[in-house]
């Protein structure tokens, strides 16, 4: 089972992101700043950007819908290892 580690979970994206991974198939390590209860193929994981808490090293897919900067220098000193990486850079609904 692939396993994708989702910022900003709990969010206008972010929630709809979950869902259709989870339909998918994907385990979801889920990272939001409110504590939240597990779900089915849902791991909910309390922390914000830069300093999210209990994070693994290695996931199939980091993706994140919150705020591009403080994504990118977390990323950039973190040691995830991960085939694909997907930030929104503007997480604004219409």
């Amino acid at each position: 089972m692939k396993t994708a580690l989702v910022f900003g979970a709990s969010g206008q994206i972010g929630a709809p992101a979950v869902e259709l991974l989870q339909a998918a198939g994907w385990r979801v390590l889920a990272v939001s700043r409110q504590a939240r209860g597990d779900a089915a193929g849902v791991h909910w994981i309390q922390g914000d950007l830069p300093n999210p808490i209990d994070l693994p090293w290695q996931v199939d897919a980091a993706i994140s819908c919150g705020p591009l900067d403080k994504f990118s220098h977390w990323y950039a000193a973190s040691d995830l290892r991960c085939a694909r990486v997907i930030a929104f850079g503007s997480t604004s609904a219409s």
